[in-house]
């Protein structure tokens, strides 16, 4: 059984998606990211008990970063909040993303920033994929947010929470 853990923790492929275009996909960080105040350090999902720090992660060799202390960030998508599909990614654990799958349309996210400023967004679908398919992945010409966690019997699959930048400017809010 301890075996069974063990892989369960380490299994390399966990959390990543097979198809990624590595072209689009550098294991540079990103240069908005790289100079940016505004890096995300939290995340929080309220109604799902979701209260994270957020880890800078790349993809190198094909291999996904992941992180058992947090929600990783893939530092080669853009800045949440930045024009584009900003990738935040964890382990399905109930300490990290492991409540992800009940998450419902026009629940809020939250993310806060090194500069201590937080943007919220607003969730507008969830899907469960495979993992060869990245289109969920795929840049946009707006500011969304994807979220996703391994779910499925021994995590074959990929549950999916995308979400809007709110951009209400009466949103400001000092972290708790």
């Amino acid at each position: 059984m301890g075996d069974y853990y063990f892989w369960l923790e380490n299994d390399s492929r966990k959390l990543s998606f097979e198809d990624y275009p590595v072209k689009s996909v550098s294991s540079e960080i990103n240069p908005k990211v790289k100079n940016s105040k505004n890096f995300p350090v939290w995340i929080t999902i309220e109604d799902l008990d979701i209260n994270l720090p957020v880890i800078p992660a790349k993809i190198e060799d094909g291999k996904w970063e992941t992180t058992h202390d947090g929600a990783s960030y893939l530092i080669s998508s853009p800045v949440p909040g930045d024009k584009g599909n900003s990738v935040i990614y964890g382990h399905n654990w109930t300490k990290l993303f492991g409540n992800l799958v009940n998450a419902k349309s026009k629940q809020d996210i939250k993310i806060g920033y090194k500069d201590g400023s937080q943007k919220r967004f607003v969730v507008y679908s969830t899907s469960t994929v495979s993992p060869s398919d990245s289109s969920v992945l795929a840049q946009t010409k707006t500011e969304r947010i994807t979220l996703y966690t391994c779910t499925g019997f021994l995590d074959t699959q990929r549950f999916v929470v995308a979400a809007y930048l709110d951009k209400n400017p009466s949103f400001t809010e000092v972290r708790r």
